[in-house]
């Protein structure tokens, strides 16, 4: 699920139709995930087709969102806006059963951590992801 819908990437990187997604899905109550080349896996773009703030009018349509596809699918990935970024939708993030959080190796600073943390319920975070790393910081054991 893309719920970055100030810069939805997700339709792009999978492949899908932009529209209809998760803010119709919001307005008219109907969902409609795509399917994708990868087999088993299904994306609901963020749709609207221009920017759209998350406020809370949004929130109980996003959780019958989320309830539906839990009832359809095995896992339900949301992707989400960086912390960071102006208009974090924090409430939403607190909807979910559990976060793995994305930090860039190198740029992501220990402020950014602990802002993160003051912001979430440490108990959602399952996990980290480190992403971009370069290939000489990580020893490489050849079997």
């Amino acid at each position: 699920v893309d719920l970055n819908v100030q810069n939805p990437r997700i339709h792009q990187i999978f492949g899908t139709a932009a529209r209809p997604g998760l803010v119709e899905a919001f307005s008219d109550g109907t969902i409609q995930v795509s399917a994708t080349k990868i087999e088993h896996l299904c994306v609901l773009s963020a749709g609207g087709g221009t920017t759209h703030p998350l406020g809370l009018e949004q929130l109980t349509p996003f959780r019958d969102v989320i309830y539906s596809l839990g009832q359809e699918f095995d896992f339900v990935i949301i992707d989400m806006p960086a912390i960071n970024a102006q208009g974090f939708p924090i409430l939403f993030a607190n909807q979910l059963s559990g976060l793995l959080v994305v930090l860039k190796v190198g740029k992501t600073k220990r402020w950014e951590l602990d802002k993160m943390f003051r912001l979430l319920n440490e108990d959602q975070v399952f996990g980290f992801v480190f992403n971009r790393i370069k290939e000489d910081i990580i020893p490489v054991r050849k079997v």
